[in-house]
């Protein structure tokens, strides 16, 4: 009636979970059919727990819920008829192989067609297939793994029938999970996400719903396909310039649900991490060297607490996602001049899936002439008898 919990005993970080076999749900009337909660295996040497063979069908609200879970493996399952087949929330490193994700059949859909208790009961209701994060979520652990989310041999269809059969809010194959939405969160896409053999049935071209990533502010949504024996493969980007301009002219085409798809391209992300103080109004221009292709990418800083003392040391960061080649990198303000900051941080994503991606070494950085003098913030505060030039960081 209520589902089926599933979660670990004892130390939950540590202890060794082994596989979850066979686990089935249906008809459950609230909740979830299945819930999966609390799976923190990166803190040990244990393998990742596995959930085998589960299946989750008619159930009146999520099939299958997946919470506070991070290094898990999903191998083999079936959702159908759920008002939202896979749900991955507060959840990181997941693999998902050998599923059929099914959104609405026409059987249950007549059968419940004079009942209340139907999908989309709640017109603000969403009917989608995997409910996943923008962003790694992260327990500020060396060992967290931060690893997004892959997909190997996964069917999804039948989530095409939005003001059709229901009046749902949304479907959609893929879409975003609410708890990714939060301005204590950087507003940038870095779920690292890859897709292997996965076929999307929708008769409107859907893949992934980017229009309610774009509303959120996260305009850097990136998935790739690894190639596989129907493909070449490829990367499915938010519709944005900032995504698509360095690519080049005709590299990728508009699909609906404000993406685009870019063939036979493999993407990796490289982030800039500068204080966050004079770099306001900046852009990060990003050259192809071969094309003279550009993207102008903004940065993005959390919507920091003014009250605590930490808030300044909290960065700007610009991230972009690049093939294989020859780039340069060089900050530009609001003037258009050339300008450096105090301090870059430069980070890589982790290697993905996909092989053409770029890597440590292909961006070149373009540094202006600086003086350093000012490499201490409000350094001479001795010689100083009035608060200017101070920048000040609290209650800013």
């Amino acid at each position: 009636h209520n589902g089926n919990l599933i979660g670990p005993r004892g130390s939950m970080r540590r202890r060794r979970q082994g596989v979850f076999r066979g686990n089935k749900a249906h008809s459950s009337l609230y909740g979830e059919g299945i819930h999966i909660s609390n799976f923190e295996q990166f803190y040990s040497e244990n393998p990742p727990p596995k959930f085998e063979d589960m299946s989750a069908y008619r159930n009146y609200g999520h099939g299958i819920y997946v919470q506070n879970t991070h290094n898990a493996k999903f191998f083999g399952g079936h959702t159908s008829d759920n008002q939202w087949g896979l749900t991955f929330r507060y959840s990181d490193k997941l693999e998902v192989q050998d599923y059929i994700i099914t959104g609405s059949t026409r059987i249950f859909k007549d059968h419940t067609e004079s009942r209340r208790m139907k999908l989309c009961g709640n017109s603000g209701w969403s009917h989608l297939g995997i409910s996943m994060f923008l962003i790694q979520w992260r327990h500020h652990s060396y060992r967290d793994p931060s690893g997004g989310l892959t997909m190997k041999n996964v069917n999804i269809t039948d989530f095409d029938k939005e003001k059709t059969w229901y009046n749902c809010m949304e479907t959609a194959p893929i879409s975003f999970d609410s708890a990714s939405n939060s301005d204590s969160i950087y507003k940038s896409f870095d779920f690292t996400t890859s897709f292997e053999n996965v076929n999307i049935d929708d008769i409107r071209g859907v893949v992934a719903n980017g229009c309610k990533a774009e509303g959120w502010n996260f305009k850097d949504v990136v998935i790739n396909e690894v190639p596989d024996l129907h493909g070449s493969g490829g990367a499915w980007v938010s519709n944005d310039d900032r995504m698509k301009g360095v690519l080049g002219s005709g590299s990728c085409y508009e699909i609906p649900g404000c993406m685009a798809y870019c063939p036979g391209l493999c993407l990796r992300r490289i982030t800039l991490e500068v204080e966050q103080f004079g770099t306001e109004n900046w852009k990060l221009k990003v050259t192809n060297l071969h094309s003279g292709d550009v993207s102008m990418i903004p940065g993005v800083l959390k919507n920091i607490n003014e009250h605590w003392f930490s808030d300044p040391y909290a960065a700007r960061r610009f991230s972009a996602y690049l093939p294989s080649g020859d780039f340069t990198a060089e900050f530009i303000d609001e003037g258009g001049a050339v300008v450096w900051p105090v301090f870059v941080e430069e980070r890589w994503e982790e290697a993905v899936e996909c092989a053409g991606s770029a890597k440590p070494g292909d961006v070149t950085f373009v540094k202006p002439p600086r003086d350093c003098g000012e490499l201490v913030r409000n350094g001479q505060f001795t010689t100083l008898n009035s608060t200017e030039p101070y920048i000040h960081t609290m209650y800013k």
